[in-house]
């Protein structure tokens, strides 16, 4: 018996057919998940999804829960057709001849929903394939990244830590993959900062103004390091800030 899930993950998947690129929904400070749980939910198997966050992908889509719930119905019972009981009444011969243009138009049909079947598969695969290109694409920067002479780190819009290089280890001892909060990262660092007052100030104006700022970092040890905070727009959208940060001085001996 299908449920509200189903319907949903219907809905969902159908957005991505149609066009909806995966990044941009898992980049989107509406729904805040990765881009491995987008694409778990599009061609994986996925066991639940809160309805929490079912509520975000329908605001994210412009459309309310129950919208998205009779839509996404709609098009799981067109997927999904009940199947009809073979009986005896089924079965049965009525001795009704069908007519031979009957039958080519039947046949007619028949060819275009194969055609239209297998246009639409190409096009899921497609998709897939550019997906797959992409997330090794994004492999290969997070290693070019790892291996500049700066540190480079990148938060959204909502201030969560989606990237850092760590270059220097100023976060070591911090679990990034969870995607921390910037300011937590930030007041982790206090113990390490001389003016972390300023350096606090500096990071803050930069995502609040949405603009560039630099900023001194007196490392405790004696070593100074040079941030540099540049928001990133696509298009008039702020999808948030990469921190750059370059050593300027070594730590005293």
């Amino acid at each position: 018996m299908p449920t509200n899930f189903d319907y949903f993950l219907s809905f969902f998947r159908k957005k991505i057919d149609d066009g909806e690129r995966q990044i941009d929904i898992a980049t989107s400070n509406k729904i805040n998940k990765s881009a491995a749980y987008i694409n778990k939910l599009y061609k994986g198997n996925p066991k639940s999804c809160p309805i929490d966050t079912q509520r975000c992908f329908a605001d994210y889509f412009k459309i309310s829960y129950d919208e998205m719930i009779q839509v996404g119905r709609s098009i799981y019972e067109k997927e999904n057709p009940p199947q009809k009981e073979s009986g005896a009444e089924n079965s049965v011969y009525d001795g009704t001849v069908a007519k031979p243009e009957e039958l080519i138009t039947l046949l007619n049909q028949v060819i275009f929903g194969l055609k239209a079947n297998h246009g639409f598969c190409k096009k899921a695969e497609e998709k897939a394939e550019k997906y797959e290109k992409l997330l090794d694409e994004i492999e290969l920067y997070k290693t070019i990244f790892s291996n500049l002479n700066e540190g480079v780190t990148f938060y959204n819009s909502k201030r969560d830590i989606i990237f850092s290089s760590n270059r220097w280890g100023l976060l070591d001892g911090l679990d990034i993959t969870t995607q921390p909060s910037f300011d937590t990262v930030v007041l982790s660092l206090r113990k390490k900062i001389v003016n972390f007052d300023e350096v606090l100030d500096s990071v803050s104006l930069a995502s609040e103004e949405r603009k560039e700022t630099e900023v001194d970092v007196e490392i405790k040890n004696g070593a100074i390091f040079h941030f540099r905070v540049v928001p990133i727009f696509r298009g008039e959208v702020f999808l948030g800030s990469l921190l750059i940060n370059t050593p300027k001085s070594p730590p005293k001996s």
